[in-house]
């Protein structure tokens, strides 16, 4: 990853349950039964697993977002390619976690003599399938060449001039990556497993809310309608959108200047 962008006043609608249903996947894995990746009575091959629902490649631009807002994502990421800039947004590349995770809680978290969830068993899929999942965004992260955080009022629902909150324990932990990478490569690796195990393990129900603070510091802020006219012009080389995108000054670069 060269460099983190925040885009800002994008037009985006905040979708609802309902609406967000049939949005379409383009991995094939959630088509196969977990039968495929049994090693040994209830032992799952992890590694297999996670190479097929959450396969790691090399994009240019990598969307972190509010799934609230991914239909108008899907048109943003539509126009980029168009201009021949690969765009990778999680869950149409990859699909649902939770997906994932009902066939497992069905396949080994059913107590037949309850008649109920296993709730301790629940809590190691839970954990193992956000795991898999947090990793596997961070190696996206990391292959990718360009990260484009959309700051809409879904992904950053409190904010002011000086701090920004979001409810998204994968928003946090996504800008969390960014800053790891970009301000020590050579200590993400070690990062990894912390953010997995802070934020994979957190399976936040709708009805409860953290506040979890963002830092912001290595993004560089561009407003969308700039990146919109550089879209529905005739250019589309990568020299003339950095040029867009840099034509902003990170908060770093400003606190370097001032200082």
């Amino acid at each position: 990853m060269e460099k983190c962008y925040k885009i800002n006043n994008f037009p985006a609608k905040i979708y609802s349950d309902s609406e967000l249903e049939n949005i379409p996947s383009s991995n094939t894995a959630f088509n196969n039964t977990l039968k495929k990746y049994v090693i040994e009575g209830d032992v799952f091959d992890a590694g297999k697993l996670q190479k097929d629902w959450f396969p790691a490649t090399k994009v240019d631009i990598f969307i972190s977002h509010s799934h609230r807002n991914c239909p108008d994502l899907i048109d943003f990421a539509n126009e980029m390619e168009q201009k021949g800039f690969s765009c990778f947004i999680d869950s149409i590349t990859w699909g649902y976690a939770d997906d994932l995770l009902n066939q497992l809680d069905k396949s080994i978290c059913w107590n037949k003599a309850s008649n109920t969830f296993d709730y301790s068993v629940r809590n190691n899929t839970t954990a193992l399938v956000h795991i898999l999942l947090n990793t596997s965004l961070l190696k996206m992260i990391d292959k990718c060449k360009y990260v484009f955080f959309f700051n809409t009022n879904a992904a950053v629902p409190r904010q002011d001039l000086l701090k920004s909150f979001t409810y998204s324990p994968w928003i946090y932990s996504e800008i969390s990556m960014c800053h790891a990478i970009l301000e020590d490569r050579k200590r993400h690796e070690e990062e990894l497993a912390v953010f997995s195990a802070e934020d994979g393990r957190r399976k936040l129900l709708q009805e409860f809310k953290a506040a979890m603070p963002l830092n912001f510091e290595n993004f560089t802020d561009v407003e969308y309608s700039k990146l919109k006219t550089w879209i529905e012009s005739s250019q589309n080389d990568e020299s003339s959108l950095i040029s867009v995108l840099d034509s902003s000054l990170s908060i770093k670069d400003l606190q370097r200047i001032q200082g």
